[in-house]
């Protein structure tokens, strides 16, 4: 009989494929808790608040959430982004606002396998 934590262990490396690093983990950050400057538009403020990731990567693209106080960088190597998520998360930008960086690691389609992998144990009563 298994466990209910191997089947679940098993279930997540089937949904990852091969169980790499490269797969498990993302080159996509999100930072939030992102002050206002951040998002008014002015090509000299995007500047700054970009040089501090291009210090990690110079291929490096940011995406602005204005409505939400979000960005999200996506960095050119994995080890790129978990270098910049150790050193950089909690830092204080402005005096006044402790950035907070997050791991993005599900696309679409990963979300979908994983909602129909959830319905299936909660559906199956099979032994």
């Amino acid at each position: 009989m298994f466990t209910l934590g191997y089947i679940v262990t098993k279930l997540f490396d089937r949904m990852r494929g091969s169980g790499s690093q490269e797969e498990s983990q993302s080159r996509v950050i999100l930072a939030t808790n992102l002050p206002s400057w951040v998002f008014n538009g002015d090509a000299q403020d995007n500047e700054l608040f970009e040089s501090i990731f291009n210090v990690y990567d110079n291929d490096v693209r940011i995406s602005y959430f204005p409505s939400l106080h979000r960005a999200r960088i996506m960095f050119s190597d994995l080890d790129l982004a978990v270098a910049c998520m150790q050193q950089l998360n909690g830092i204080d930008i402005d005096g006044h606002h402790k950035m907070r960086l997050s791991y993005v690691y599900l696309n679409y389609e990963e979300m979908q396998k994983r909602k129909k992998y959830r319905l299936r144990l909660c559906v199956d009563t099979t032994a």
